[in-house]
């Protein structure tokens, strides 16, 4: 079964139309204009790894150097010059090659509303494409449609960080596709592996997704991916249709040719969702522990369409 939704660290939109232009007037400008720059704090002095943030607003980022942030309660908001990903939807913190090693933990990403305005929230929390090794750990983010994206980096953490509200662009105005919490998948640009990633400890909840949406929200999306830990998460689902965790080599962007199996799936407790957990048979050789514990069930996909995930 295809996807159709939105992925953004091995998938691209598909199916939509071109994202909204990021609002660059005078009245946005200034309405941003007390926020410090996370980019300045990085930029500031090369050499330096560890950033100690202030517990106070901040736009956003490219990081393209190994660094290891504590927020320390920060807010990354929405800002004319933050990354953008996908044009003209932004980015919290968007990773490349060369951010290898890199942690982010206790930041706050501020995501609400990114369904109705995409330039006064962020549609991406952490976003990444070929960067290795990256943890984030204890972080939150409201909103969003797609909080946290590995696209092609192996051994990635992600652990007990807290994805509220999760929200999903729908189909209007322009916009097809979101509603993907956390994806780890094989990227489609650079042809990076994120095997042995790890996601654990997480805890989602979703909005509920608007009427006639034509794809399905997911928590957890792991895609042509090797030894994935999917572990211990709490997943939330609201409404119809959702999908708490899926395992598959098939995207809303297509099928992406790269191995898949040996993952553990294992003692994720899913409320609400249409199906709990979705392996596809070709990533079901070697992955263990899905029956483990009862709370989650191996269910047959009842949906026709699924959610895309943009990279």
């Amino acid at each position: 079964m295809g996807r159709v939704g939105v992925w953004w660290g091995a998938w691209l939109v598909v199916g939509c139309q071109q994202a909204p232009p990021i609002e660059e007037s005078g009245e946005v400008a200034q309405r941003w204009s007390s926020r410090a720059s996370l980019q300045e704090e990085i930029d500031r002095d090369p050499t330096r790894v560890l950033i100690r943030l202030q517990p106070r607003r901040y736009c956003g980022a490219t990081i393209a150097r190994r660094v290891v942030i504590e927020g320390r309660g920060a807010s990354i908001v929405a800002c004319p010059g933050n990354p953008a990903p996908i044009p003209g939807l932004q980015a919290g913190i968007f990773l490349q090659p060369g951010a290898d090693g890199s942690a982010f933990e206790d930041l706050h990403f501020e995501g609400r509303g990114v369904a109705r305005d995409t330039t006064r929230a962020l549609t991406f929390g952490i976003f990444a494409r070929n960067v290795d090794n990256v943890w984030v750990v204890e972080n939150r983010f409201d909103g969003t449609v797609q909080a946290i994206t590995d696209a092609g980096g192996i051994a990635w953490l992600i652990e007990d960080n807290d994805v509220r509200d999760l929200e999903v662009f729908g189909c209007n105005p322009g916009l097809c596709s979101g509603g993907d919490a956390i994806v780890v998948e094989h990227a489609r640009r650079g042809g990076g592996s994120a095997d042995d990633s790890s996601v654990r400890k997480n805890h989602i909840s979703t909005l509920p997704p608007p009427d006639g949406l034509i794809f399905s929200v997911s928590g957890i999306v792991a895609v042509s991916v090797e030894r994935p830990l999917i572990a211990d998460n709490e997943i939330i689902m609201n409404d119809s249709p959702t999908i708490g965790i899926e395992f598959t080599r098939t995207t809303g962007g297509g099928f992406i040719n790269a191995p898949c199996g040996n993952g553990t799936i294992r003692e994720n407790h899913i409320r609400g969702a249409d199906t709990n957990v979705d392996v596809a048979l070709d990533c079901l050789s070697g992955t263990v522990d899905i029956l483990n514990p009862a709370a989650t069930v191996f269910d047959q996909p009842r949906l026709a369409v699924r959610p895309l995930g943009l990279e």
